[in-house]
């Protein structure tokens, strides 16, 4: 039998950990990851904190190696038994995202990973911050056409990656890459805004509808509940993309845990796939809001970024990227501005451009 001296104990292995970050992701310090570690057999549970290198945080650290057991911290290396292992990394929770079952699963074995579960949090109108500076009428221009759909949170993307079946031998030490990955939904909007002359356009709020409250961590899954439970709106600001003339192009970006189409009707402007636009503009020392709804469920089927399973009442999501080629464009003149009607959105012309309904 050779006999030989051995730093750390064999029956353990050290665990080291690696980000490769890409261009729409870019490594930042400041933000941190979470690690969840799943022994499949002999079951075991491991819930590690990093920062975007890679560093392990851990308040199970030893100075000898000794003492090193399962579970603990030497030398920058996490120690873990031999062993089959699904293992997640994913971005410490946001303001407003919630890992429901985390902490049940960090305690009890008979948790799987896949009971863990992404929530969106429901918010007070009152808190919601680009909300806060409107000074012309203060929330009063909201829409009540989905008032049975709860505020969500306004959230950015969520990171993630996934190792699964990885084997860890046993005294041979590991070291893990992950290349973390969008996990939330991108939907981007554009649209045009034209001006006449004199008319300044100072922003455009815009509610979607439809937004998802809970995602499965380990797959694109998603359930809702009955009537309009599992299922809300969230308020976003449209950024200005250029101007060219009197064309100026927006865009509105969401990021979420999934954006579902009304599965009924393309056409009512209420319920999941609707939104309702705000445009805040001024001409002539005159500021007015004008107001419209749209029903775009869609284009929102015709980005292939969701299917619905109707038998389970299961929403998956296919694509993590979606684009609304809605082609929207809309006329904003000094008359509507001016004139003393509420909105003037009876003037805009141009297919797509009606007004569908009183607020």
């Amino acid at each position: 039998m050779e006999v030989r001296d051995s730093e750390i104990q064999e029956e353990y292995s050290g665990l080291s950990i690696n980000y490769v970050w890409n261009n729409e992701n870019p490594n930042a310090s400041e933000d941190s990851l979470y690690c969840i570690i799943n022994r499949t057999r002999y079951t075991s549970h491991y819930f590690l904190k990093t920062d975007a290198n890679g560093v392990i945080k851990s308040d199970k650290t030893v100075d000898n190696s000794d003492l090193v057991s399962d579970g603990i911290l030497f030398e920058s290396k996490y120690y873990v038994k031999s062993g089959e292992y699904n293992i997640y990394v994913i971005d410490k929770p946001q303001k407003g995202i919630v890992l429901d079952s985390l902490k049940s699963f960090v305690e009890s074995v008979s948790v799987s990973p896949n009971n863990i579960v992404l929530r969106v949090c429901e918010q007070n109108i009152d808190d919601i911050d680009i909300l806060k500076d409107e000074a012309w009428e203060g929330t009063s221009w909201m829409s009540t056409l989905n008032e049975n759909f709860p505020y969500f949170y306004n959230i950015d993307s969520i990171r993630f990656d996934f190792k699964g079946n990885y084997i860890i031998e046993q005294g041979v030490d590991a070291a893990l890459e992950f290349e973390p990955f969008n996990i939330t939904q991108k939907v981007v909007m554009p649209f045009i805004v034209s001006v006449e002359d004199g008319v300044n356009i100072q922003k455009i709020l815009i509610e979607f509808s439809g937004i998802l409250e809970r995602r499965y961590l380990t797959d694109g899954k998603t359930l809702v509940g009955s009537g309009d439970s599992g299922v809300g709106r969230v308020i976003i600001s449209a950024n200005k993309i250029k101007q060219e003339g009197n064309d100026i192009y927006y865009e509105a970006v969401l990021h979420t845990l999934g954006l579902i189409p009304n599965m009924e009707n393309d056409v009512v402007a209420n319920g999941s796939g609707a939104i309702f636009m705000a445009i805040y503009a001024e001409a002539e020392g005159k500021q007015k809001m004008l107001r419209t709804t749209k029903n775009i469920s869609k284009f929102i089927k015709e980005s292939g970024g969701v299917t619905y399973d109707d038998k389970n009442n299961v929403f998956e999501i296919t694509s993590n990227k979606v684009m609304l080629n809605t082609g929207y464009h809309f006329n904003v003149t000094k008359e509507q501005i001016t004139s003393d009607t509420e909105d003037g959105i009876q003037e805009w012309e141009g297919e797509g451009n009606d007004f569908e309904g009183e607020i």
